[in-house]
């Protein structure tokens, strides 16, 4: 994950709790590529060896999950939240 930059800063909605956003920037190869979130709005973290996973916003079992790799991210808006890669649960 060398291509890859994290910081956090105060968010814009000044007088609100926990405010911080959180940036993730990617740069390398040919392209470059962004996130930016509250980091209230993070429901879950994995990691799969070179891999992450975040789930962002979840209500009602469906979220927004950003999946960071090695080359950049890829977004989804609706995604089905439960165990990770159709898993079941120990």
């Amino acid at each position: 994950m060398e291509h890859w930059q994290l910081s956090f800063r105060q968010g814009h909605d000044f007088g609100r709790t926990d405010n911080v956003e959180v940036r993730l920037l990617f740069s390398g190869g040919d392209h470059t590529c962004s996130l930016s979130f509250r980091l209230d709005q993070l429901a879950s973290m994995q990691e799969f060896d070179r891999e992450l996973w975040l789930t962002l916003d979840v209500d009602d079992g469906i979220g927004r999950a950003v999946h960071l790799a090695a080359l950049g991210l890829d977004v989804e808006l609706h995604h089905i939240v439960g165990d990770p890669l159709g898993g079941t649960a120990a």
